[in-house]
């Protein structure tokens, strides 16, 4: 699986979250003739919120083949289940 599809919601939440900002941050800018500290800071802070949301990743992402908790562990792989599992599957 191509690596930059694996977290397409965080990326997608940076995007949200960040191009508002840089377009309000744009447009405030071309209607004055120039970057003020506050668009300029508006859009310094929108693009770094863009780049954590790329660059993020989430904690759960292990590709399916890495449980996360012991509960994945048991869900991914259950010939991990031993007699020490009580009956919801969670091995103690």
């Amino acid at each position: 699986m191509n690596k930059y599809l694996v977290n397409w919601k965080v990326r997608l939440a940076g995007l949200t979250a960040g191009l508002p900002m840089a377009i309000d941050a744009i447009i405030t800018a071309y209607g004055q003739g120039t970057f003020s500290n506050k668009s300029g800071s508006q859009l310094i802070a929108a693009v770094g919120v863009v780049l954590l949301g790329f660059y993020s990743k989430s904690h759960d992402v292990t590709g399916g083949t890495v449980p996360a908790t012991q509960e994945a562990q048991v869900r991914i792989m259950p010939e991990n289940i031993t007699n020490s599992a009580n009956k919801d599957g969670i091995v103690k």
